[in-house]
């Protein structure tokens, strides 16, 4: 056997397959395992001890022409794989790995579309999605339907630069609280900026010192938080870029509050006491909590609601017995 798992997709999306990669490798320990991933998932599971190897297709940039696709494709070839894992409903990768020949393709049944998978488990969009993705371990004989907790390798350059940043904020041996105000992709659920500043005022009145993260894309909305303080000196800033070094600094906290994106999973993979938090919007809320919620169970949700007040909102998130 050798195998590999397609999973080229953001934060988020690439963290959820590790519990089914930890009991892939745990049930098969001497089978390659390669997985593709984009330039954020080379990154993040650079460390990985049960990846044989990282491939990065970007379909928008390097692999975008026919001709750099087909160069793809003959190296996919030359591995001569034996199965396919598509945790993504994607045709597109499952023709990719059917022109590289790999014979056995297994993935999710897409009723009334196409595929060109082999096998196929259910998908469904009301059970959460690690456990959707750990479904397919019945294809390999997984003895337990049930998913491990999430298992994160880093390297000790990736620690020595968490213990420097944190160091230079003035938060070594320190109680602090991470809030990420950042990635919100969906404008029907998004969480006021005000309520952030709100928070940040609460947080530093307690005593709690809030850390605003800044990571790439972010920039935006932390300036748009910014410009609601009356005094930014409250707020630590802490910019970083490479996502493991950010993981281990989210480690350190004793709290995280952030909406729904990827960084409320780093925080899941060491078990950090969090607070998630989702626009008005009741049933847009409630559809991300039942899929998207990290694996992990020191999570708490909250609803914003429109009819209270800031300082009302930032009480009751406050009051959840999540810290």
């Amino acid at each position: 056997m050798k195998i590999l798992i397609w999973r080229n997709g953001k934060l988020g999306n690439t963290l959820v397959i590790l519990p089914f990669l930890q009991t892939l490798k745990e049930t098969y320990p001497d089978v390659p395992v390669d997985i593709v991933v984009d330039y954020l998932g080379e990154e993040l599971l650079r460390h990985h001890p049960a990846i044989n190897k990282l491939i990065v297709y970007d379909k928008r940039g390097k692999h975008r022409s026919i001709p750099a696709t087909i160069k793809f494709i003959l190296s996919l070839r030359k591995e001569r794989y034996t199965h396919s894992i598509h945790m993504k409903r994607f045709f597109r990768n499952e023709f990719l790995s059917f022109m590289a020949g790999i014979p056995n393709r297994f993935g999710f049944k897409t009723e009334g579309k196409r595929d060109l998978l082999t096998k196929t488990v259910d998908y469904s969009e009301k059970v959460n999605i690690v456990k959707t993705i750990y479904s397919i371990g019945r294809l390999f004989n997984f003895n337990s339907t049930e998913p491990p907790p999430y298992k994160f390798y880093t390297s000790i350059e990736d620690n020595d630069n968490a213990e420097k940043i944190i160091k230079d904020l003035g938060l070594t041996n320190t109680k602090f609280t991470v809030l990420h105000c950042g990635g919100q992709t969906s404008n029907d659920n998004k969480v006021p900026y005000s309520l952030y500043a709100t928070l940040i005022t609460e947080l530093h009145g307690r005593k709690m010192s809030p850390v605003l993260i800044d990571s790439p894309g972010d920039s935006e909305s932390v300036q748009s938080v910014l410009a609601l303080l009356a005094d930014t000196s409250i707020v630590k800033i802490c910019k970083v870029a490479p996502i493991r070094t950010n993981a281990l600094i989210l480690s350190k906290a004793s709290l995280f509050i952030g909406n729904n994106s990827g960084q409320i999973h780093l925080a899941a993979l060491y078990e950090i006491p969090s607070i998630l938090l989702y626009g008005s919007n009741k049933g847009l809320a409630e559809y991300y909590s039942r899929k998207w919620l990290p694996w992990q169970k020191k999570i708490k949700t909250f609803i914003y609601s429109d009819n209270l007040t800031l300082s009302a909102n930032t009480a009751n998130i406050l009051e959840i017995n999540a810290y």
